[in-house]
């Protein structure tokens, strides 16, 4: 019989460093969710590299509590003004599934949420599909605001959420 998964609080949550690009990437790339947008873990790679290099954004990584070893249970990728060049916007964020109803993703989130959720408020997009996120979403008080149709890839509609701060 399958355990229920702790939900422990005792996250580290760090910046993420050039030693965490790789693993986190690797993340993306074995998301059945992140195949379906043809996201590869050479092009997060990519993507995660220029974005550390760019003061504009905020990535920070997840880890099981301090004592215990192994890579990032998960990461978040935040620009600070990446909405209309005034608000928030989470660019991605990806928890590896055995981490998955543990309290990572919220813990990643408050962290994000503490630093920059002020009166300019976060922008983020769900997969209309993806009910699960869009749940977690609206439970942290984000609130829906429209579809986008085929904006990320052809066939894929994303849902807009907003929190103000």
């Amino acid at each position: 019989m399958k355990s229920e998964p702790s939900k422990e609080s005792s996250w580290s949550i760090l910046p993420m460093t050039e030693s965490d690009v790789e693993a986190c990437a690797d993340l993306v790339g074995r998301s059945e969710f992140f195949r379906k947008y043809d996201f590869s873990a050479e092009r997060a790679t990519v993507l995660l590299r220029q974005a550390l290099a760019d003061p504009g954004s905020d990535l920070l990584v997840i880890r099981r509590p301090s004592g215990q070893s192994g890579p990032p249970r998960g990461f978040a990728w935040f620009i600070r003004r990446g909405a209309f060049q005034r608000s928030g916007y989470l660019r991605l964020i990806a928890i590896s599934p055995d981490s998955r109803g543990t309290g990572a993703g919220k813990a990643l989130m408050t962290a994000i949420e503490s630093k920059y959720l002020s009166n300019r408020g976060i922008f983020l997009l769900v997969t209309e599909g993806n009910t699960a996120a869009r749940r977690f979403y609206e439970s942290l008080g984000y609130g829906f605001i429209g579809t986008i149709p085929d904006f990320v890839k052809r066939g894929l509609n994303e849902c807009i959420y907003f929190k103000a701060g």
